[in-house]
């Protein structure tokens, strides 16, 4: 007998609460077909319950006039005890989107270091003094929090790129109102409850759940924002944009007690969410979709170069914003590449995500499986040759999971869709190319800007083409690395801002300038510069 699936509320004041809304979502873990939760499908009533609570905070509660001492106190406690629960908080996610245990467990156990790195920033949020023109006035400046910060997040790494957010928004003095995806909610109400645990007042951190028509629309003014890959464009916060207009469509973006966007998901809802915004000039931050370049030269250390290769793109089963889904690879070398890759690809093996021995897990859900697939078909139909997988995966005593086999597609040329659009899935599109200027300028072909590898032995070499590569992030003889202290985001279409590090502190704070007379005052009305 199936056991019943357990109910979650909204968290909204520091407490879960019932939704206004009857409707429910059921969370469905991927691997087993179980569903094993259900969480409201949220209404704008319920929307704006939740920024009221968090205005309320911000407006009259103790949080924003906190020293920087006590907003730091509060981050290392959560960040310990989030650490404490990585376990559950793990799990939590697997269950949601099927990725692999180890993984999940790694990015939750970082969540520690997210939040200290940004206690410690909490201190640096100081001013300046500006010499002048004049010897009878001061001028200072001053950082203050924004107020209250809208956070969207997608599916594949749900409480780390939470954390991308929440650290420099609180450690700023702002108060959040998160709407996960509706693949992993659950993880993001827990993760909410644990913040009141650690000590944060009510009403600092909440959390809305449902579907883009009530409740994400009325986060970002869309139908679907930070749902699943009913775009076909693929990214985890990028579902469909078909509820555009709807009337409870800028419940938050239009909403006049938010203060700023920060959202995570596809290039398409990104525009969108920045068009709505624009109409009342929220701030926005905009972490979006890629189609990175990952570039071998002949030179390369190849064994080395593999590993990347694969770290890139199947890894964590290709569901990452920043996956090297393009392969460059030189001539001299093609063959070479393509045939290790495939026999790479071959051999990993697909499972269970809780099993120790599993190195790729499911798409996380039945919408972006059936998407992942669609273009593995059309790559076909475009004249790519597939050199390995190219379809679904049975894996025994799991035949209701959503399991992709890793995919690799060689004669790739730049023109074809597996080279242009963000699949998000296990799916490595290798191309060719004669030398440097070649390698640079196909790397370059591309709306996206996020990130791009560079494999050769010669350090020259190295950082030229890194200088040429227009990408938020470069990585040399390595890929996918990331770290709280780096700035993390994306040219072109890839999005506006920058998350992590210091530069992401500074993007939830407005700079104020103050003047002060210590002479005679206003001496002529009509020249200020008297």
């Amino acid at each position: 007998m199936a056991t019943r699936p357990t109910r979650y509320g909204l968290f909204i004041d520091g407490d879960q609460v019932e939704a206004t809304a009857a409707g429910t979502l059921d969370v469905t873990d991927p691997a087993t077909g179980e569903t094993w939760a259900q969480v409201p499908d949220a209404s704008a009533a319920d929307v704006d319950a939740a920024v009221r609570s968090a205005h309320a905070a911000f407006t009259e509660g103790p949080w924003p006039r906190y020293r920087a001492a006590d907003r730091a106190g509060f981050l290392i406690r959560f960040g310990q005890l989030a650490q404490e629960r990585a376990d559950e908080l793990a799990e939590l996610q697997v269950r949601e989107n099927g990725k692999l245990h180890r993984e999940m467990y790694g990015q939750t156990k970082l969540l520690r270091e997210y939040f200290e790195y940004y206690a410690g920033l909490a201190y640096t949020l100081g001013g300046s003094t500006n010499q002048l023109h004049v010897t009878d006035m001061v001028n200072y400046t001053g950082r203050e929090p924004l107020g209250v910060v809208a956070a969207i997040t997608p599916w594949n790494s749900p409480l780390l790129l939470l954390a991308w957010k929440l650290g420099p928004a609180l450690a700023a003095g702002n108060t959040v109102v998160a709407k996960p995806s509706e693949v992993t909610p659950v993880s993001t109400v827990r993760f909410a409850e644990l913040a009141v645990e650690a000590g944060l007042p009510r009403g600092v951190f909440n959390v809305v759940t449902g579907l883009g028509h009530p409740s994400g629309t009325a986060l970002t003014g869309l139908g679907h924002p930070s749902g699943t890959a009913l775009t076909g464009l693929g990214h985890p916060s990028g579902t469909a944009l078909t509820g555009l207009g709807h009337p409870s469509g800028t419940a938050l973006t239009g909403h006049r007690d938010v203060a700023k966007i920060a959202f995570t998901g596809s290039t398409a809802t990104g525009q969108a969410i920045a068009a709505e915004a624009g109409k009342t000039l929220k701030r926005v931050s905009l972490e979006l979709g890629g189609k990175s370049p990952n570039i071998v030269f002949d030179d390369a250390d190849l064994d080395g170069a593999l590993n990347g290769i694969v770290a890139g793109i199947l890894g964590a089963s290709g569901q990452t914003c920043m996956a090297g889904s393009r392969i460059l690879v030189q001539d001299g070398v093609y063959d070479e590449v393509v045939k290790r890759l495939a026999e790479r690809a071959d051999a990993i093996t697909v499972g269970d995500p809780r099993d120790p021995a599993t190195e790729h897990g499911t798409i996380a859900s039945q919408a972006q499986y059936e998407k992942v697939l669609r273009y593995v078909e059309v790559a076909k139909a475009d004249g790519a040759k597939l050199v390995a997988g190219g379809g679904t995966a049975k894996v025994p005593g799991l035949e209701d999971g959503l399991f992709v086999r890793p995919t690799v597609f060689a004669d790739v040329t730049n023109d074809m869709r597996i080279a242009r659009e963000e699949v998000f899935g296990p799916v490595a599109a290798v191309l060719g190319f004669r030398d440097e200027d070649e390698a640079v300028a196909v790397a370059n072909d591309t709306e996206f800007g996020l990130a791009a590898g560079v494999w050769t032995g010669s350090v020259q070499r190295a950082h030229r083409v890194a200088a040429r590569l227009h990408a938020g992030t470069v990585w040399i003889n390595n890929y996918r690395k990331s770290s709280y202290a780096t700035p993390f985001g994306g040219y072109k279409q890839s999005g506006l801002g920058r998350e992590n590090g210091r530069d992401a502190l500074l993007e939830y704070t407005e700079e104020k300038s103050v003047w002060v007379d210590t002479g005679q005052g206003v001496k002529d009305p009509f020249n200020p510069r008297a």
